[in-house]
């Protein structure tokens, strides 16, 4: 009986890292697509630049730690994975006007 227990929590868990959802989110004509995204930890975003201009994704944490996705070109994608939960301020280091909010809850 303890074993069978043990069976399901391992199937529980892996069933909810497969769970993870990806989310896309596009740059174009000076801002995202969206102003504001809810996702959860373990969810991944991808940004797509639809812009005929090069953009620098940045992703900062609550704690101010910066993630510098490095120069994206046209038509390119970068993919932030949220691990964690919080709040997290999304902009182009190029393009300041360029931003969003991530809440992961």
């Amino acid at each position: 009986m303890l074993r069978s227990f043990f069976v399901v929590i391992i199937m529980l868990c892996a069933m909810s890292s497969a769970q993870a959802a990806t989310e896309k989110v596009v740059e174009s004509n000076g801002h995202f697509n969206r102003d504001e995204l809810d996702i959860r930890a373990g969810d991944s975003v991808i940004f797509i630049n639809g812009d005929e201009v090069t953009h620098d994704v940045l992703v900062i944490d609550e704690n101010d730690r910066v993630s510098d996705k490095g120069l994206q070109k046209p038509g390119q994608e970068v993919t932030y994975y949220f691990s964690e939960p919080g709040t997290y301020k999304v902009h182009c280091a190029i393009h300041p006007h360029v931003k969003m909010t991530v809440t992961v809850h």
